[in-house]
């Protein structure tokens, strides 16, 4: 498929193909097919990536930045009988535009200095394991039951809403809260039965893309750049740094450009004639037009998609093995109408809450009849769509999403607001989860699971379940501080109303990372030891911490004239910290110089046939019924090669851990 001239010749339509190429088995792998070996993508040979390296100097210095301002503060704190200035500076709420101070600079480095640290715990969950990786095992039953247990949980922590208007910001977050627990047991449990459900909670997501930006728009008007900036920033800068640190491609976390993507498409549709945006029919026909494009773009033949994406690039990448032009392709056009359908919900939003609220006034009889008519009404379409489309199976099911998912969507919707008991309760449990779904969704990726989604994270070996709970703890907590540090980095270098500020902050933040990451590509250019790369980064770290300390003693605000001085004392403590840890890490695995770079005949087989198995699937996948039993064969050869592909990465581990193996 990958020699196809247009990725708009891959849709499948009634089980036919419509492009008649073919892949060739022959084609050699690429290097980096093998995606559950560490050392592939650690640079095949080097200890860290140059972006882990990178980001390894800038937590070291924010971190020593951050020890010491802190303990200068509460000496100076102590001498003036102020409160503890963890309790002035820190604050969970949205954070004070970065300024030149001290203040600004504590808060900074405390926030840099966690987030640095946990990025620095996924890279040495995904590469340098303290267990192998464990490879993932289906367990319908275990499903069942931690989502049985979710929504028994989700029922012991009904609160009061702040408001009965129809699917309210309280409510979309416990939506996102539920669809986001099922989508990673999904992934963990490797529950392939709930392929289709999984499906349609991912149209559900990209759906409240355009209800949620649509509505912000129209009602506060702001098109502003700082709005845009500001919501890039939450979407893309954790994506941006786990890419830096982990080396990998921005379409293997395809939920971030997905978004991205279906975010400017709202934004454009909304900014371009905003003047039109209040009327009755004008602002219509705008949604109707934007449509009709995406219609042209992704269910004609016109070649409109190569046109536009053609930059994206053909080449195979991690994330993409048949190109990252056709995995953009087939991540849009599974959704490319669910934006648009959301859009034109928030567009009629008065009419349809008008309309609830109208029967919630109702005396209860009549308002139970009409409201439980709509309900009966909404469980015979929702039937219906389960028989005659979720029942399909996997590829079939996905040419139908775009234009059948609605269906469910809707139907959830109308039966979870149909009355005003149910609008005005709502899960604080669920809703937790759902403010942190772009943090789960990435670090699952690294912590939760490893290789990318493919193996399991192990701390306690020999007990699954046990892990699994130990694993989840970690995992959970570290989503929600990756997720209170962004939005508090986000208001530091992004402040509401100050589009000079904010762009003069990302140009600093920009040459800053890209200083540092030049620092990186030459250690990962050197191929240095482990205890001379962690002495090189330990080093500089310091010396960027004393330097950002030195120029600070020189503005001399907001803390005493003698408090800053003082850090000069605490570098002999970080000096035997770092030696202690350099001590300590350099013992950790191989004694080797590097680690083996895995090419050994084994991994190369699996990496063979994974390769051919790849690329036999995908020019199986449009054969239709024709292609049923060897399509299920193709299948059941692939699960046992990516299960022989999950040992090899665990033989990998152990060559890499013994002594000249």
């Amino acid at each position: 498929r990958a020699h196809l001239t247009s990725p708009t010749l891959l849709l499948c339509r009634s089980g036919h193909p419509i492009g008649g190429h073919e892949l060739s088995a022959k084609m050699a792998p690429p290097s980096w097919a093998f995606e559950y070996s560490p050392s592939v993508a650690d640079g095949g040979g080097t200890w860290a990536t140059a972006g882990a390296s990178a980001l390894a100097i800038l937590t070291v210095a924010a971190a020593v930045c951050w020890a010491v301002l802190h303990a200068a503060i509460v000496k100076f704190n102590r001498r003036k009988g102020a409160n503890d200035p963890t309790v002035q500076l820190y604050s969970g709420g949205r954070s004070s535009p970065l300024r030149l101070t001290a203040a600004s600079f504590y808060a900074l480095c405390r926030d840099f200095s966690r987030l640095g640290a946990i990025l620095l715990i996924s890279f040495v969950c995904e590469h340098y394991p303290i267990f192998p990786h464990a490879s993932k095992q289906q367990d319908m039953d275990l499903f069942w039951f931690l989502t049985a247990a979710l929504f028994l949980g989700a029922a012991l922590t009904m609160r009061n809403s702040k408001t009965t208007d129809l699917l309210h910001r309280e409510q979309t977050e416990e939506w996102k809260g539920w669809m986001q627990y099922m989508f990673l047991l999904y992934h963990y449990l490797s529950a392939a039965k709930v392929y289709n459900a999984i499906r349609v909670m991912i149209t559900c997501y990209v759906w409240l893309t355009g209800y949620g930006n649509f509505s912000f728009f129209y009602m506060k008007g702001d098109f502003g750049s700082v709005r845009v900036l500001q919501m890039l920033w939450r979407l893309n800068f954790l994506v941006l740094l786990l890419m830096l640190v982990q080396g990998n491609t921005y379409i293997l976390y395809y939920i971030c450009p997905l978004h991205t993507f279906y975010f400017l498409v709202t934004y454009v549709c909304m900014r371009v004639g905003k003047g039109m945006n209040r009327t009755k029919w004008a602002i219509r026909v705008k949604v109707f037009v934007c449509a009709v494009l995406i219609f042209l773009v992704w269910d004609t033949n016109l070649g409109l998609f190569d046109l536009l994406f053609a930059w994206v690039g053909k080449e195979p990448v991690m994330g993409g093995v048949a190109g990252t032009e056709y995995e953009w392709y087939f991540r849009t056009s599974l959704d490319h109408y669910s934006t648009i359908l959301g859009m034109v919900f928030a567009l009629n939003y008065p009419v349809s809450n008008a309309f609830f609220a109208q029967a919630g006034r109702m005396a209860p009889a009549r308002k139970y009849a009409v409201l439980g008519f709509g309900c009966l009404c909404a469980l015979g379409i929702l039937g219906y769509w389960l028989l005659e489309y979720y029942s399909l199976g996997k590829l079939d099911y996905n040419a139908t999403n775009a234009y059948m998912a609605p269906v469910a969507l809707l139907s959830y919707v109308f039966l979870r607001n149909a009355f005003p008991e149910f609008r005005a309760r709502h899960s604080y449990l669920l809703h937790d989860i759902g403010k942190t779904t772009l943090e789960t969704y990435l670090l699952q990726h690294h912590i939760w699971l490893t290789s990318n989604a493919k193996t399991l994270l192990v701390l306690v070996p020999g007990m699954p379940k046990v892990n699994l709970l130990v694993t989840s703890c970690m995992y959970v907590q570290f989503a929600q501080e990756c997720h209170r540090v962004t939005m508090s980095l986000r208001g530091m270098f992004l402040p509401d109303g100050n589009v000079y500020a904010c762009v003069r902050n990302l140009i600093l933040l920009a040459i800053l990372f890209a200083s540092v990451l030049g620092i990186g590509e030459v250690l990962a250019a050197a191929q240095l030891t482990r205890a001379w790369l962690l002495t090189i980064v330990f080093f500089l770290g310091v010396v960027i911490a004393v330097c950002a300390l030195t120029f600070l003693d020189a503005l001399r605000r907001g803390m005493g004239p003698r408090a800053v001085p003082e850090f000069v004392f605490f570098l002999p403590c970080f000096a035997v910290l770092g030696a202690f840890l350099i001590a300590l890490l350099s013992v950790w695995g191989p004694s080797v110089d590097r680690p083996i770079v895995d090419g050994s005949t084994c991994v190369d087989a699996v990496q063979t046939g994974a390769w051919v198995y790849r690329r036999q699937l995908n020019t199986i996948d449009c054969l239709g019924a024709n292609g049923v039993d060897q399509d299920h064969r193709l299948v059941q050869g692939w699960m046992a090669l990516e299960q022989q592909t999950a040992s090899c990465e665990t033989l990998a581990w152990q060559w890499r851990s013994e002594r000249g193996a």
